[in-house]
């Protein structure tokens, strides 16, 4: 990699934001975490990350709903951002419609997952 790309991961489930970041980490880039769509915002103003890997089902907020506020921040209006779920076609145009670059449907194996993000930021 050409600088460590730093990743935030929004998911309510601890065992899952320990999967991702190791994962993430072993895969070279520097991996932030948050609970909730509310601590994911507050990160993302103030840590600047490179990309948001988020989960669609969120406690505090829609996917949807996470997607519009990062797009609304002229700092972020280009942020690549994937949602990481299992949903319908549906759900997954409305997504995509919000903001999202990606949806990739869980589970996803690590290559996988590592080359989409290598692709979104340029990386390898």
């Amino acid at each position: 990699m050409t600088g460590q790309k730093r990743v935030l991961i929004i998911d309510d489930e601890p065992d899952i934001l320990v999967i991702m970041a190791f994962r993430l980490k072993k895969a070279g880039y520097d991996v932030v975490s948050a609970r909730s769509a509310r601590d994911g915002l507050r990160l993302l103003g103030q840590l600047g990350p490179d990309l948001i890997l988020t989960d669609m089902n969120l406690p505090d907020m829609s996917v949807e709903g996470l997607c519009s506020a990062v797009r609304t921040d002229d700092r972020f209006r280009n942020l690549p951002i994937i949602v990481l779920s299992a949903g319908s076609e549906e759900f997954k145009k409305r997504v995509l419609a919000a903001g999202a670059q990606e949806f990739l449907t869980k589970p996803c194996e690590q290559e996988h997952l590592v080359a989409v993000l290598d692709a979104l930021l340029g990386e390898r």
